[in-house]
C-alpha cells in the first residue's frame, strides 16, 4: 500500500487543508475528497496517523467512513445491474 504523501500535487493540497479551523475550508475540502476514489484512503490513514489535532483526526474517520459507503453503494448498484442483465439475458 501506498501511505505517505499523496503523489498529486491537487490532492496533496487538499489532505493538507484537512485542519483548517474553517468549516467552510473543509467542508469544500471534504466534498473533493468525496469525489475521489477509495485509493486515497491509505494516504488519509497516513494523516490520520500522524496528526496531533483530534478535530482533523475526527474529520478524516468521517471522511473514509463517506468514501467507504459510497463505494459500496457503488458495488450493490453494479450488482443489481448484473443481476438485471441476466434476466434480460435469459
Amino acid at each position: 500500500m501506498n501511505k505517505g504523501k499523496p503523489k498529486k500535487p491537487r490532492l496533496a493540497a487538499l489532505i493538507s487543508l484537512l485542519d483548517d479551523p474553517d468549516p467552510e475550508i473543509f467542508a469544500a475540502v471534504g466534498r473533493e475528497l468525496l469525489k475521489e476514489n477509495s485509493s486515497i484512503i491509505p494516504n488519509l490513514e497516513y494523516v490520520w496517523e500522524t496528526s496531533i489535532h483530534d478535530e482533523c483526526q475526527q474529520r478524516i474517520e468521517d471522511l473514509i467512513k463517506k468514501i467507504d459507503k459510497v463505494k459500496s453503494n457503488e458495488e450493490n448498484t453494479s450488482k443489481i445491474i448484473i443481476a438485471k442483465s441476466a434476466v434480460l439475458i435469459t
